[in-house]
C-alpha cells in the first residue's frame, strides 16, 4: 500500500516521506530535506518501511496541504462552492485539502488557526509541514485507546489544483478573527483575580461591603466604593439599582461580616439576617443514615478525584464508571461493585468534539437516553461555567453524578498552582452539591515526574494541595508503560484508591485492560470496542507477568540499581530484593568499584566472592498445570450473580480462562459440571439453583 500510495503522488508532484505504521509522528532527523518527489529516491523510502503512513510534505515546487480539523471550510464552501481538489477524509473525521503551490499560497506562509485552549482548528501547513495521506492508518484523535482507522480519499480521482485566492483570504480573516478571541481571553485570565462574572458578582460586593462596614463606614462611603468596584471588577457590572441595595443593606449591620451566603446566584434583593441561626444546623437537624454509595463499594456521595498523566486512562475510567451509574450495571462487571440505584450523568467534556466522544460512548455502550446519561463537548460551545444557571437547574432537577474531564478546564484562571483560584473550582464544586448533585467526580493531570514515583495523592493531582483537602474519595490511574510499548503492545492500567475519607472503599487496587495482543498479531485489538467495558485482569497473573518483566529487565542490564528496577516496575524496592533473590538473583554490594552485577551463582559459589546465605535463597515456584477444576472455579466466580437476562459473553470467560492458562477443551467441558446456562443473547448464566448447589442438566458451548 505505501509502495502504491508513493507512486500516485509522486506522480501528481508531491515531495513525500515514510514514518510508521499507525502514527502520525515522525521521528527520524531532518525528514524535511529528506522528503522527495524524485520516484526512485521515494520508493526507496517506501521500501525501508513498506507498511508505513505516507506524508505529503510542503515545498515550494510541490503542494501544500489545509488541514481542517474544525469543519471552518464548510463555512467557505457554503459561499464559495465545493472545493474540487484532491481531497483526504481525516481518521478524525476532518479534510485534508491538497493544492499545487503557487506564489500566492508560499506567500501566505504556515498559518495555524487555533481555539482559547489553543487546540488547533485550522492549519496551512505551505514549508516543511506535512499532512498523512491517503491509506495509511493511525489511532482518531491520537487516542491509542481507539482503534486504528485509514485514511481515505473523498475524491480520488481529482488532481491536485491551486487554491482559490478568496481562499487564502477566508484563511488569513479566520486566523486575525481567532486571535483576537485568544487575546481578549488572556486578557481576561490575566486579571481573573480581580474579576468575578455573572453568579457571584452580589456575593462578591457584599463581601466587600461588610469589610467596610466592619472598619466603620457608612452608606454614602460604602456606595462609593461598590459603584467604583462593581465597575472594574463585574462582568458585566450589576444594575445600579443592586448596588445601591447591597450598601443599603449592608450599612444597616452594627458590626461583624455579612452573613454568609450559600447561593452563588446574584440576589436581586438584600438579605434578610434576623433568621441567621437557619443557616446552620443542630445534631439532630442534620441528615442520618448510611452513606450513599453510589457505586458500592468504589464511589460514595461528594467529590471523587481521578488523577492521572496525559493518555493514561482517565476518560476511560470516568466513562465506564459513567455506564455502571446510568445503567445500573455492576462496575467493571463485577458484582460486588454494584450499583442499587442508578442515577442520570452529566457528563461535561470541553476538551472534546462531540465525533470523537460519541465514539467512545458507543464503545461502552452507554445508552442513547438523556434521562440516563447527557453530555456537553466543545462542539456545543464555550465551557459550561460550573455556576451557569442551567447547570445548576440541572443538577435539581435530576440528582445527577457529574463529570468535569477535565478539571482544569473548569477552572476561573489558567495557574493550576493559584490556591485562590483553585478555592473557586472548590466553591463551585460545593454549589452543584448544594443544587442537588449526589457527587461530582473530577478528572486531573497527575504531575510530569509522576510516572517515575508510586502514586500518592500529592503526585497524583497536579496544582495546589487544595485538591486532595476538599474531596473524599481519590483514585490514581497509570498505564502500563513497559506492557505497552509506545502503542506496539496492549493497553493496561492500574486503578488504585489513594484517599478514602469514609473507610468504605473494597476497591483497593485494580488491573484493568483497554486492549489485548494475541501472538502473531501484528497490533492490539481493542477490549472496549468488543465487549463494551474493559477486562479486569487477574492478579496472580498480573503478579507472575510483573515478575517476568522483572528478570527480563535484569538480564538485559544486569548493572542496574534496584531504584531503577523499582520504577520500571512499579514495585517497592523492598518486593524488586526480594523477587530477585526468590529467583536466585542477588549482587553483592561495596568495594572499591561499587556493587557487583546481578548474577545467578552456580550452587552457593558467588564468583564475587560473597556466597549468598542459603536460607536468603527462596525456592522457585514451579508452575501447577491447570485442571478441570480450576476451569470450574473460574466459572462459579465469573458467574456469580448472574441470570438469564445478565450474562457473560463466551468471549470473555475464554478470554480469562486464557490468561490462567486453562484450556479451551477445559473451559467447554466445565459448563456441563456446573450446571451452566446459555441465555438469549448467547452469553453463559449460571442458574440460581445451581448457585445453591443444584446443578442442572447444560449443554456446554
Amino acid at each position: 500500500m505505501t509502495d502504491a500510495a508513493v507512486r500516485k503522488f509522486t506522480s501528481m508532484g508531491a515531495h513525500i516521506y515514510v514514518t510508521d505504521y499507525g502514527t502520525k509522528r515522525c521521528t527520524v532527523d531532518q525528514w524535511e530535506q529528506k522528503a522527495t518527489n524524485n520516484l526512485d529516491a521515494a520508493l526507496r523510502i517506501a521500501k525501508s518501511n513498506p507498511n508505513g503512513n505516507t506524508m505529503l510534505v510542503a515545498k515550494q515546487d510541490g503542494i501544500w496541504a489545509l488541514d481542517d480539523d474544525a469543519g471552518l471550510v464548510a463555512e467557505y464552501e457554503k459561499t464559495h462552492g465545493p472545493l474540487t481538489t484532491y481531497t483526504t477524509r481525516t481518521v478524525s473525521g476532518g479534510r485534508h485539502f491538497i493544492f499545487r503551490q503557487n506564489a500566492a499560497s508560499w506567500a501566505m506562509g504556515n498559518v495555524s488557526v487555533a481555539d482559547e485552549q489553543k487546540r488547533e482548528l485550522l492549519s496551512a501547513r505551505v514549508d516543511n509541514r506535512y499532512v498523512i495521506g491517503t491509506g495509511s492508518w493511525a489511532h482518531p484523535n491520537n487516542d491509542e485507546s481507539l482503534p486504528l482507522a485509514q485514511y481515505t480519499a473523498i475524491n480520488p480521482d481529482a488532481k491536485f489544483e491551486e487554491a482559490p485566492e478568496s481562499l487564502l483570504a477566508f484563511i488569513k480573516e479566520k486566523d486575525a478573527e481567532w486571535k483576537g478571541k485568544r487575546k481578549k481571553a488572556a486578557a481576561t485570565d490575566d486579571s481573573i483575580s480581580m474579576q468575578v462574572s455573572e453568579g457571584g458578582r452580589n456575593n462578591h460586593l457584599t463581601s466587600r461591603a461588610g469589610a467596610l462596614r466592619n472598619a466603620g463606614a457608612g452608606y454614602d462611603s460604602i456606595l462609593l466604593e461598590l459603584t467604583r468596584w462593581n465597575e472594574t471588577e463585574c462582568v458585566p457590572p450589576l444594575p445600579k439599582s443592586e448596588v445601591e441595595a447591597i450598601a443599603n443593606s449592608v450599612a444597616k449591620y452594627k458590626e461583624g461580616p455579612p452573613p454568609l451566603r450559600l447561593s452563588t446566584l446574584d440576589a436581586a434583593t438584600p438579605v434578610d439576617v434576623s433568621d441567621w441561626r437557619s443557616q446552620f444546623r443542630a445534631i439532630g437537624e442534620m441528615d442520618d443514615g448510611p452513606i450513599v454509595e453510589v457505586i458500592h463499594g468504589v464511589l460514595q456521595e461528594g467529590i471523587c478525584f481521578l488523577g492521572a498523566s496525559p493518555s493514561d486512562g482517565k476518560t476511560l475510567v470516568s466513562l465506564s464508571m459513567a455506564k455502571s451509574i446510568c445503567t445500573g450495571e455492576p462496575l467493571f462487571g463485577l458484582p460486588q461493585f454494584n450499583v442499587a440505584e442508578p442515577r442520570t450523568v452529566i457528563y461535561l467534556i470541553p476538551e472534546s468534539r462531540d465525533r470523537a466522544f460519541r465514539k467512545r460512548c458507543e464503545a461502552f455502550r452507554i445508552p442513547d437516553d438523556k434521562t440516563k446519561f447527557m453530555a456537553r463537548t466543545v462542539s456545543l460551545g464555550p465551557t459550561l461555567q460550573l455556576d451557569d444557571p442551567n447547570l445548576l437547574q440541572a443538577v435539581k432537577d435530576t440528582q445527577a453524578v457529574v463529570f468535569l474531564d477535565t478539571a482544569v478546564r473548569f477552572m476561573k484562571g489558567a495557574d493550576e498552582n493559584s490556591a485562590a483560584q483553585n478555592r473557586l473550582l472548590v466553591n463551585d464544586v460545593i454549589n452543584l452539591l448544594a443544587n442537588g448533585a449526589v457527587c461530582v467526580v473530577l478528572a486531573h493531570h497527575a504531575t510530569k515526574a509522576s510516572p517515575n514515583e508510586p502514586m500518592t495523592q500529592e503526585n497524583m493531582l497536579r496544582g495546589t494541595s487544595d485538591f486532595a483537602a476538599m474531596c473524599d474519595q481519590i483514585y490514581g490511574i497509570r498505564k502500563d508503560r513497559n506492557l505497552y510499548d509506545n502503542g506496539e503492545g496492549p493497553m493496561e492500567l492500574d486503578l488504585v484508591n489513594l484517599k478514602d475519607r469514609e473507610q468504605i472503599g473494597e476497591l483497593t487496587k485494580i488491573r484493568l485492560a483497554a486492549s489485548r495482543k494475541g501472538r502473531g498479531e501484528p497490533t492490539p485489538t481493542s477490549i472496549i470496542n468488543s465487549t463494551g467495558d474493559f477486562l479486569v485482569v487477574d492478579k496472580e497473573m498480573n503478579r507472575q507477568r510483573s515478575v517476568s518483566d522483572l528478570l527480563a529487565i535484569v538480564k538485559g542490564d544486569v548493572l542496574i540499581t534496584v531504584k531503577e528496577l523499582a520504577r520500571k516496575t512499579a514495585m517497592s524496592e523492598y518486593e524488586v530484593e526480594s523477587q530477585l533473590r526468590s529467583a536466585n538473583w542477588h549482587r553483592v554490594k561495596g568495594g572499591k568499584e561499587g556493587a557487583s552485577p546481578w548474577h545467578q551463582d552456580v550452587g552457593l559459589e558467588c564468583p564475587y566472592g560473597k556466597p549468598i546465605a542459603a536460607s536468603k535463597v527462596l525456592p522457585i515456584d514451579k508452575p501447577r498445570k491447570p485442571t478441570m477444576k480450576d476451569a470450574i472455579l473460574l466459572l462459579r466466580d465469573m458467574l456469580a450473580g448472574t441470570s438469564e437476562s445478565q450474562t457473560v459473553s463466551v468471549e470473555r470467560v475464554l478470554e480469562e480462562a486464557g490468561r490462567k492458562s486453562i484450556t479451551d477443551t477445559q473451559v467447554k467441558d466445565a459448563p456441563r459440571e456446573l450446571g451452566v446456562q446459555k441465555g438469549e443473547n448467547g452469553g453463559l448464566y449460571l442458574p440460581l439453583k445451581s448457585q445453591l448447589g443444584e446443578p442442572p442438566a447444560s449443554e456446554g458451548f
